[in-house]
């Protein structure tokens, strides 16, 4: 059984044999998001649900790019703690902005960003015969241009980040 499916498994998400989980994705993405609700599952327990997948996708990250096995105990256990560390940091973000009515958080964080600024992401997997990369550039005026390229494959998933 693939880390995800256990990963999941392991997880407080209550599951109905032929509902959730099944073989279609957006279909699994439209319980946990939309109907996991309507079913009255826990808010907290809905909230966990992107950070599991982002640690399943880091488990997998590892695996593909340094042959390293990352337990679905470990992944999950480590996707839940950080779910509750960003809620923690939440509740100090509005308490901060609660005593300082003149600033808030986003606005600090967002006048600290030097624009233009560029973000870019590739994409490479060994074995295969080419690489894709794409781009973001937030402008000072509000606008954002987006890029996609690709290219023939390159030695390893730095060379590919670095020709993106």
């Amino acid at each position: 059984m693939p880390c995800s499916s256990q990963s999941m498994d392991l997880s407080d998400f209550p599951t109905t044999p032929g509902i959730f989980p099944c073989n279609a994705i957006y279909n699994n993405y439209d319980h946990l998001l939309w109907r996991a609700m309507e079913n009255n599952v826990p808010e907290k327990t809905i909230a966990s649900f992107p950070w599991i997948l982002w640690f399943i996708w880091k488990a997998r990250n590892e695996k593909v790019f340094s042959n390293k096995e990352i337990q679905p105990e470990a992944s999950l256990q480590s996707a839940l703690a950080e779910s509750e560390s960003w809620v923690f940091a939440q509740l100090i973000d509005n308490s901060n902005a609660e005593q300082n009515p003149l600033t808030s958080t986003s606005t600090h964080s967002e006048q600290a960003r030097t624009l233009p600024s560029c973000q870019v992401d590739a994409s490479w997997m060994s074995g295969d015969q080419v690489w894709g990369g794409g781009l973001v550039i937030d402008t000072a005026d509000g606008n954002h241009v987006y890029g996609a390229t690709a290219g023939t494959q390159v030695l390893s998933p730095l060379h590919a980040e670095f020709e993106a």
